[in-house]
């Protein structure tokens, strides 16, 4: 009895842990429309719908736009 008591709290646990890590991981990218072509940066990026992610909050976060 105590066993399965422990192990529907881990796998409860388990997933809590899961779905925070995804939600954190989901404010760290963003989906965009870009509607004429730009440059950012030196890099060429024709207009269409482009995911950009970072990595963190800090003013050295690295970005990245992926079609």
């Amino acid at each position: 009895m105590r066993l399965s008591k422990f192990l529907g709290a881990s796998i409860l646990a388990l997933a809590f842990v899961m779905l925070a890590s995804a939600s954190a991981t989901a404010k760290n990218s963003k989906n965009v429309k870009i509607t004429h072509d730009a440059t950012l940066h030196g890099t060429q990026l024709t207009k269409g719908n482009y995911q950009v992610q970072w990595g963190n909050q800090s003013p050295n976060v690295n970005v990245t736009f992926k079609r």
